[in-house]
């Protein structure tokens, strides 16, 4: 069985987490939004799409991580 695109993964990964496939493909975001959003993560500003859709991204994106790591 082939491994889903990275646009099929988030949307699992979303509705895993009780989000309906319409908030989903609202989430998704490009590298550098994602990025921007790290500082807000840190704080904990991001609302629960958001959260969730940047927690599955950071999941994937080890650079990412190390530059959260900077904020905690």
């Amino acid at each position: 069985m082939p491994l889903p695109n990275k646009a099929t993964f988030i949307a699992i990964q979303l509705k895993a987490n009780g989000l309906s496939v319409e908030s989903a493909c609202t989430v998704v975001m490009d590298r550098e939004t994602f990025l921007d959003l790290i500082p807000a993560y840190a704080l904990g500003a991001l609302d629960n799409d958001e959260r969730v859709a940047f927690e599955t991204l950071l999941g994937q994106d080890a650079e990412a991580r190390a530059l959260l790591a900077e904020y905690e």
